[in-house]
C-alpha cells in the first residue's frame, strides 16, 4: 500500500509540467481535466506513454474504471485497460475484456462487454473491487442488462452496441426473456433503443419488428407502444397500433389508429330462410364493423383532488356504405334503419375535491347508434345494456349537509321490439341516437337538493330531510312522451308499434303520454334511538312525503303520504376461547299511510314518485348469526321473512342473505323465495375453492323471475314491494332469466395458468351456451414479465382470439 501511494506521488511529480494532463495522487472524483490514475506499478516508457499494472484505477470526471493493466498517453489523452476490466458512468456499470477511451471526444470502445443499468446510483468503489459480472450484476437492482461482443460509448453519453442480446427481466440466473437485435442504443435518459430486435420468451422467439423502445424509468416517456393484435367473433382480425405523447407533467395522451376487416355470415330472416339476392344468389350479412378506426384517450391530475379522462372512438364502417350488406340488413334486421356509417363513442369522466366541502364530478357516456355496444363490446354480458346515463353533479358538504346540483342524461339503447318476430310490416325506426328522429327518452335537467343526512335535536331526537326541484322532460322538439294513447313506446314491453289512431309522434299530448315535468320534493324524517342495557335497540320513526308536479303541458299535479313504523335489533354473543359465536334477531315494522294526490302521475319519472296507493303495513323479522373463528374460518348470515300485515295478511318473499370462508372455500349469496309457490324470485350466489399453489374452482348462479324480485322494485319508502298496494317501477324482463358460470384454473407448472370458463344460461330455447373463455398465460418466476393467448367462443359468432404480453418496466 505504500509503495502504491509512493508510485502515485511520483508520477503527480512527472508529470507537473505536462500541459496536456495531470495525474493526482489521491481524491475519489478527479476535477474536470484531470486524470487520477493509480495502480501497484506505474513506469513511463520511452515515448511518453504511461504503464499501469496490478489494481488499475482510473478516474476521469464521473468515470472510473478499474483494470489489470492499462495504458495512458497524455499526448492523446487516451486510456487503453485490459484483463477484468470494470467500468462505472453514473448508473451504467459494465465488465469487459478491454476498453479504449479518448478523453478528447469523450468516447470509448468496450470489447467482450457485459452492462448493466443500475436502478440507483451504486458506490463507484465496491463496484470497482467486483470479481466478475455476477456480481457487479447482483450489487442492486438492474433495469437493463445487455451482451455484447462490442459496445460503442458515443459522446452525448449513450452505450451503442451491435449484435448484442439484451433484457430488462432482473430475475437470478438466465433470464427468462431477451431480445436480440441489429443494434441496441442505452441512452443515458433512461431508453433501450433496438433496430430490427426479435424478442425470445425462453429461447423461443415470439415477437419482431423494425423498431423497439423499452423505458427503463418510471419517467413517462413519448412514444409507440406495443399493438393490438386480435381475432375477435364480430369484427374479424384487427391491428391496433397506439401512440402515447406525454403533454406535459399532469396530461397525457394515447392515440390509436386501426383497422378490423370484419366477419360475416349467412343473412336469414325472421324465420331462419336464408335470404337470397336479385339473382338467387345467397347473400351475407356483415356482422358487426369493419374500416378504420382511431381512438384518443386523454388523461389529467393538474393537481391535488383533480383528476380526469376522456376518451372518444371514431369509426369509419365500410359495412354500411355496402349495399349488398344493406340489402341484407334490411330483410335480417326489420324495423332498423336509417344506417349512417359514422359512428362514435364519447366518454368522460372528471373529478374535482376543491377542499372545505366543496366538490363535483361529469361522467358522460354517449354513443351515436344504438348498436354500438353491441359491435364493439368483447364482454358478451355488457352488451345488453339497455341504456347509457350521463351524468354531472356539483356539491357542498357541511357534517351532515349536502347541498347538490346535478343533471342526468339517458340513452336508450332497447331495440323497438323483442325479437324481428315482432316487427309489424313497414315499421323502420332510425338507429341513430341524435337528430330529429331520437326517441323521447326522458332527462333529468336540471336538479337541486338539499339533503340532511341526520341532525340530531334536543331530546335525542335525529332529523333526516330531503329538499329537491328537479325537471323531467326528453330533449327533443316535442318536449314530452309522445308514444299514443297506450303509453308504450318503442323499447317498451309489449310494445305493438304505432298507434293505429295516429296519437304516436303526433306532437299532441294524449291521455296515456308523459308530460314534461318540474317537480319539488320535501321528505322529512324524525327518528330516536332508545337503548335498553346491551340487549336491545329500538328506533322509532316518522316521516312524511310531499311531491308537487309542475306539469309543462297540463295542470299541475300534488302527491303525499306519510310512514311511521319502529325497528328493533339486538346481538347476543359469546366467547369459546379465540372462537367468537352472535346471535342477531332484528324486527321493523312500517306503516305506510296513503295521503292525498291530485293529477298525481301514473308514471314514476322516477323512484321518488313509487307511493302507496292504499295504507299498508309491512313488516319484516329476521335472525343473524355470525361466527368468527379466525381470518380464514368465518360465517356471517341472515334468514328472514317479509310480510304484508295489514290490510290482508299476506306473506312476502323469504329470505337468505350469507357469506362464508372455510379455508381456501369462499362464498357468498342472496336467495329469495316465494313462500306460496316456493318460486325462487332471485338469487346472486358465487363460491370458489382456491389451492396455495394457485389452482381454482369457481361457481356462480343468478337468477331473476320475471316480475322481478321484491327487493329490487321495493319503493324507497317501503320494505319491500307489493304492486298491490304501490305505484312502483315496472318491471323490466320479458322472462325470467337464469345464468349458470362455472370455471377452472390450473398450474401444472410454475408460472404455467391454463384457464376456462363458461357462461350458460338454461332459460333459453336454444343456444343456451352463451359465451366460453379460455387462456393459456405464463409469468416468470420472478414476475419481470407476463403473457397470455386468450380465446372467446360467444353464442352465434366466430372463434375470438387475441394475445396480451406484459414487460417488467414496461
Amino acid at each position: 500500500m505504500r509503495r502504491a501511494a509512493r508510485t502515485a506521488a511520483l508520477l503527480a511529480l512527472l508529470l507537473a509540467s505536462l500541459p496536456a494532463a495531470a495525474v493526482e495522487a489521491e481524491g475519489p472524483v478527479a476535477r474536470e481535466g484531470w486524470v487520477n490514475l493509480r495502480a501497484d506499478r506505474l513506469v513511463r516508457d520511452e515515448t511518453g506513454l504511461f504503464l499501469a499494472e496490478g489494481d488499475v484505477r482510473v478516474v476521469v470526471g464521473r468515470v472510473h474504471l478499474s483494470a489489470d493493466r492499462a495504458t495512458y498517453d497524455p499526448e492523446k489523452r487516451f486510456v487503453t485497460a485490459e484483463g477484468k476490466v470494470t467500468l462505472v458512468d453514473g448508473r451504467t456499470v459494465a465488465r469487459a475484456r478491454s476498453v479504449r477511451i479518448d478523453l478528447v471526444l469523450d468516447t470509448g470502445v468496450l470489447e467482450g462487454v457485459a452492462v448493466f443499468q443500475k436502478k440507483e446510483p451504486q458506490d463507484p468503489e465496491l463496484l470497482l473491487r467486483a470479481e466478475d459480472a455476477a456480481e457487479l450484476r447482483a450489487a442492486g437492482r438492474n433495469e437493463a442488462i445487455l451482451y455484447a461482443e462490442q459496445v460503442v460509448r458515443l459522446s452525448d453519453g449513450n452505450y451503442m452496441a451491435v449484435g448484442p442480446s439484451a433484457t430488462i427481466c432482473d430475475c437470478p440466473g438466465k433470464p427468462d426473456w431477451e431480445v436480440g437485435a441489429r443494434s441496441v442504443t442505452l441512452t443515458e435518459d433512461g431508453r433501450l433503443n433496438l433496430r430490427w430486435p426479435v424478442f425470445y420468451a425462453r429461447g423461443v422467439p415470439v415477437f419482431a419488428a423494425p423498431f423497439f423502445s423499452i423505458p427503463l424509468t418510471d419517467e413517462r416517456r413519448s412514444g409507440l407502444l406495443a399493438p393490438n393484435v386480435s381475432l375477435l367473433g364480430r369484427r374479424g382480425p384487427g391491428y391496433e397500433q397506439p401512440f402515447y405523447l406525454v403533454l406535459g407533467h399532469s396530461w397525457d395522451l394515447t392515440v390509436s389508429l386501426g383497422y378490423f376487416f370484419g366477419n360475416s355470415r349467412d343473412a336469414t330472416d325472421p324465420q331462419g330462410n336464408p335470404v337470397r339476392g336479385p339473382g338467387g344468389e345467397p347473400l351475407r350479412e356483415e356482422v358487426a364493423f369493419r374500416g378504420p378506426r382511431t381512438t384518443l384517450e386523454l388523461r389529467w391530475a393538474p393537481r391535488l383532488g383533480t383528476s380526469g379522462r376522456g376518451f372518444v372512438a371514431y369509426g369509419y364502417d365500410q359495412s354500411l356504405v355496402s349495399p349488398e350488406n344493406l340489402r341484407a340488413k334490411r330483410i335480417t334486421n326489420p324495423g332498423v334503419g336509417d344506417y349512417v356509417p359514422h359512428r362514435f363513442g364519447i366518454q368522460l369522466d372528471h373529478a374535482d375535491d376543491w377542499g372545505s366541502g366543496f366538490s363535483d364530478r361529469v361522467a358522460i357516456n354517449l354513443v351515436s347508434d344504438r348498436n354500438f355496444i353491441r359491435d364493439f363490446t368483447d364482454d358478451i354480458v355488457l352488451r345488453g345494456e339497455e341504456a347509457l346515463r350521463s351524468t354531472a353533479w356539483a356539491g357542498w358538504r357541511a357534517g351532515p349537509l349536502l347541498l347538490l346540483g346535478e343533471a342526468e342524461y339517458f340513452q336508450d339503447l332497447r331495440p323497438a321490439f323483442p325479437d324481428r318476430a315482432s316487427v309489424p310490416p313497414g315499421y323502420v325506426e332510425s338507429i341513430r341516437l341524435f337528430g330529429h328522429n331520437q326517441r323521447d327518452t326522458f332527462a333529468r335537467i336540471p336538479g337541486a337538493a338539499v339533503d340532511l343526512a341526520r341532525l340530531t335535536l334536543p331530546g335525542g331526537l335525529g332529523l333526516s330531510l330531503h329538499l329537491g326541484a328537479t325537471r323531467f322532460a326528453p330533449l327533443t322538439a316535442r318536449g314530452f312522451g309522445d308514444w299514443g294513447r297506450d303509453g308504450l313506446g318503442p323499447g317498451d314491453i309489449g310494445y305493438p308499434g304505432p298507434d293505429p289512431d295516429g296519437s304516436e309522434r303526433d306532437g299532441i299530448l294524449q291521455a296515456g303520454e308523459m308530460p314534461a315535468v318540474q317537480r319539488f320534493s320535501l321528505r322529512p324524517t324524525l327518528s330516536r334511538s332508545f337503548v335498553f342495557g346491551r340487549f336491545l335497540s329500538l328506533t322509532p320513526y316518522a316521516g312524511w312525503r310531499e311531491e308537487f308536479y309542475g306539469y309543462e303541458q297540463t295542470s299541475g299535479g300534488v302527491a303525499g303520504w306519510g310512514l311511521f313504523g319502529v325497528e328493533a335489533r339486538s346481538e347476543l354473543s359469546r366467547h369459546y376461547g379465540g372462537v367468537r359465536h352472535a346471535w342477531i334477531p332484528m324486527a321493523e315494522v312500517r306503516h305506510l299511510l296513503a295521503g292525498h294526490e291530485t293529477r298525481a302521475p301514473s308514471r314514476v319519472y322516477d323512484e321518488l314518485d313509487a307511493r302507496p296507493l292504499r295504507s299498508v303495513t309491512q313488516a319484516r323479522v329476521a335472525l343473524g348469526t355470525r361466527l368468527d373463528v379466525s381470518s380464514e374460518v368465518g360465517l356471517d348470515a341472515r334468514v328472514g321473512q317479509d310480510v304484508r300485515a295489514w290490510p290482508d295478511p299476506d306473506l312476502s318473499e323469504t329470505f337468505l342473505d350469507a357469506a362464508f370462508r372455510l379455508g381456501p372455500l369462499a362464498g357468498s349469496g342472496i336467495v329469495r323465495v316465494d313462500p306460496e309457490t316456493w318460486r325462487m324470485t332471485e338469487a346472486v350466489t358465487r363460491a370458489s375453492l382456491t389451492a396455495e399453489a394457485g389452482h381454482q374452482l369457481r361457481a356462480s348462479f343468478r337468477r331473476m323471475a320475471r316480475e322481478g324480485s321484491a327487493r329490487i322494485l321495493a319503493s324507497p319508502d317501503a320494505l319491500f314491494s307489493d304492486p298491490d298496494f304501490f305505484l312502483e317501477v315496472p318491471p323490466a324482463l320479458l322472462d325470467s332469466l337464469e345464468a349458470i358460470g362455472a370455471g377452472a384454473t390450473v398450474v401444472p407448472l410454475r408460472g404455467l395458468t391454463l384457464s376456462y370458463d363458461l357462461l350458460f344460461l338454461p332459460t333459453l330455447t336454444r343456444a343456451r351456451l352463451l359465451e366460453q373463455r379460455a387462456s393459456v398465460g405464463y409469468e416468470s418466476g420472478c414476475r419481470c414479465w407476463r403473457g397470455a393467448l386468450h380465446f372467446a367462443k360467444r353464442r352465434n359468432e366466430a372463434l375470438s382470439a387475441w394475445v396480451s404480453l406484459e414487460l417488467a418496466s414496461f
